[in-house]
């Protein structure tokens, strides 16, 4: 999500009711307790835990073969730089082939679907 739309949907949960607590690292959810490495507790019947997408590495590739979020970097046919028989779709890879996404395409099932 672009900034905008990042305040945009806060601002908007805020207004909903909704409590918005970020950067914080959950370790346990018991007994309607949700436990944080802090050690702070939050009671709550419902719990959403969303995090972040990074994708796995491999053994036998090389770090500068992986780009932000450790996706693989990829020719506009999905194949690995470097590799001609290696291929990476969604939330594994990132091509900067589109000028229109230079840092690669969002990590949306759409998007794998297409590839």
């Amino acid at each position: 999500m672009s900034k905008d739309s990042q305040r945009y949907a806060e601002k908007s949960l805020r207004e909903m009711g909704v409590n918005i607590r970020l950067g914080q690292v959950v370790e346990d959810y018991l007994d309607y307790k949700v436990l944080l490495a802090d050690g702070s507790v939050i009671h709550s019947t419902t719990l959403i835990w969303t995090a972040g997408v990074t994708a796995m590495t491999f053994a036998g590739l090389k770090q500068e073969d992986y780009g932000k979020g450790k996706r693989l970097f990829v020719d506009p046919y999905n194949r690995l730089y470097r590799y001609g028989n290696i291929y990476a779709i969604g939330d594994t890879c990132i091509s900067n082939a589109d000028p229109g996404f230079p840092d690669g395409r969002p990590q949306l099932a759409q998007v794998a679907m297409q590839q």
